[in-house]
């Protein structure tokens, strides 16, 4: 490995998660620090939530072993000389471990499990972190996973059961990767496999090989290193901004990198254009395609890149987005791109927050707002003025648990539905992204197993498969926006939405979280009409998209048209 310059500041255990730009933006000592965006609120109400939560594990941990959190002491410098001291000791578990500094590198592991005595007859361990969230990422087939307890921890008491589908969290087995080879640098990693440990948010510690996690460590390691050598011996850079939200949403430097990618128009900010597909797109042939106008410009039939055999629609994208205005165009297939009506519309969406061990919340559906509107003089006749407008099913009223939400909710809708049947009216209920309403009502019929009134999962699949159910988002993502994104709140604010100033899902929770522990009864009102009026207008908003979509397909002459009415603009 090149020497670490001692002018850059050390690796951390999150150096290989980061993009190599933001690595680079952090050490540039020519970027003032006030360019980075203040972190929100609902970031800090995470971070907090990890740092309580990896408390309360390693407090679990000393009073179960009998043994010092070393994460208590405040003096760094003291901490890891107390580390290496119980290293040599041969202390079975280390809680709150901090380790020296070593070839670049920096590291703290929140445990540190003693392995197999080396061949010298040294000490060594293998790192365990400690991590607010699921061991597992993605939905692949439910394998075998090496499981050990916080009781019986280390890896030679561990045993394969299955704890779900996905596979070890990457970013998890990137960090495990980063403090082995800072081990491995002291000297104190076990021989043989490399392994390491996570202990999720159901308090086990779920091990993982290293072996595959060191390669892509060491080459993003390097990677990041030779950026860092071309900034300190100005040289061109080897970075450069490239949108990924997966990174830049969490990013202090988000707001410094979009603004650069706004001004040259950059590709990756087009619908479509992953992180992957802009740089693969930068290195085609005859000529690299990096800004809106080169991709709106291509031919899809020229255009040659691996995974992706139909560009097309991207391409269509940025000739969207480069087409002077916010009105979306039909594609280039024929249809009915209009949304169903119906005699009754009755738009409805639900709030909710996740589960946090550390402060002891449970997960929880609280809201299930709803805006109800008569369509039909003879159905409003019949039905006796039946009261419309935003109604909310929530536990801030009668309801006082998820559960009398949600069959409140359930008993109001099928009451609807039945009298549509009585009276012979079409009805719909509308929402935006409605996977998000099928897994909330799942989960709580899930969690509310005998309690009455509240629906099964057979009885709300039914509910999602019938002609009463409609997305709205299934219509939306139909058309070519000129947009970034088709979220209700970006195509909603075209159609003429509106939500209060910085209001979103992420502050929703901060919201309700306050709310759930204050114990002033004036901030608890606040947020709870806060949390209601959010509610009310994401309802509002479904309602107001569908006008505005359909009274622009049906305007003369139409507002909506083909994105094919762009073919053969030079842009």
């Amino acid at each position: 490995m090149t020497d670490w310059p001692k002018s850059l500041a050390l690796a951390s255990s999150r150096f290989t998660l980061d993009c190599a730009h933001r690595v680079v933006n952090d050490r540039d000592p020519l970027l003032p620090s006030d360019l980075k965006a203040a972190r929100s609120e609902d970031q800090l109400l995470r971070e907090e939530e990890g740092i309580l939560f990896e408390y309360n594990v390693r407090t679990e941990l000393v009073a179960i072993h009998n043994v010092v959190d070393l994460g208590l002491i405040v003096d760094y410098q003291e901490r890891s000389e107390a580390t290496l001291r119980a290293i040599k000791r041969g202390d079975v578990i280390i809680v709150g471990a901090a380790l020296p500094s070593a070839d670049g590198r920096s590291g703290a592991p929140d445990i540190l499990v003693r392995g197999p005595a080396k061949n010298g007859g040294a000490n060594s361990y293998f790192p365990v972190d400690i991590k607010n969230h699921k061991p597992l990422e993605g939905s692949s087939k439910a394998t075998k996973q090496i499981v050990s307890s916080l009781k019986e921890f280390s890896k030679h008491q561990a045993s394969e059961i299955e704890i779900g589908p996905g596979k070890p969290d990457s970013d998890d087995s990137l960090i495990l990767s980063h403090y082995w080879r800072l081990l491995e640098s002291l000297g104190y990693m076990p021989e043989g496999e490399p392994f390491g440990a996570i202990i999720g948010s159901d308090k086990k510690l779920v091990w993982r090989s290293l072996v595959e996690p060191l390669r892509d460590y060491d080459t993003q390691f390097a990677v990041r290193l030779a950026a860092l050598m071309a900034l300190i011996d100005q040289k061109p850079p080897h970075t450069r901004p490239i949108w990924n939200s997966s990174w830049c949403e969490k990013c202090h430097w988000q707001d410094h990198c979009k603004e650069k990618l706004l001004a040259e128009q950059h590709v990756s900010l087009i619908k479509g254009v992953s992180y992957t597909r802009a740089v693969a797109l930068d290195s085609v042939k005859p000529a690299p395609i990096r800004t809106w106008a080169d991709l709106a410009n291509t031919s899809a039939a020229d255009l040659k890149i691996k995974g992706w055999p139909k560009p097309q629609l991207e391409i269509d994208h940025a000739r969207a987005r480069l087409s002077g205005t916010n009105i979306p165009f039909t594609p280039r297939e024929s249809g009915d791109f209009s949304v169903p009506r119906a005699d009754v519309e009755i738009d409805f969406d639900m709030e909710s927050i996740g589960k946090s061990e550390a402060n002891g919340r449970l997960d929880c559906v609280y809201l299930w707002g709803t805006l109800t509107s008569i369509r039909s003089k003879e159905v409003r006749q019949v039905l006796g003025n039946p009261k419309e407008g935003f109604h909310g099913f929530s536990i801030f009223e009668k309801n006082e648990t998820e559960s009398e939400a949600l069959a409140s909710f359930w008993a109001w809708a099928q009451d609807w539905i039945a009298k549509s049947k009585e009276h012979n009216f079409s009805l719909k209920f509308y929402c935006f992204s409605g996977t998000a309403e099928l897994t909330a009502m799942k989960d709580v019929s899930k969690r509310s197993i005998g309690k009455g009134g509240v629906p099964s999962i057979e009885e709300i699949d039914g509910f999602k498969k019938s002609e009463f159910w409609l997305d709205i988002r299934d219509h939306v993502k139909k058309f070519i926006w000129s947009t970034e994104n088709q979220q209700l709140k970006t195509v909603g604010k075209i159609a003429g939405a509106k939500w209060e100033e910085g209001a979103n899902g992420q502050l929703s929770i901060v919201w309700f979280d306050t709310w759930t522990r204050s114990t002033d009864v004036a901030e608890r009102e606040s947020l709870k009409n806060r949390l209601l009026e959010y509610n009310t207008n994401d309802v509002e908003a479904t309602l107001i998209l569908r006008n505005w979509i359909n009274d622009s397909l049906e305007s003369v002459p139409p507002r909506i048209v083909s994105i094919e009415s762009l073919d053969g603009h030079v842009f």
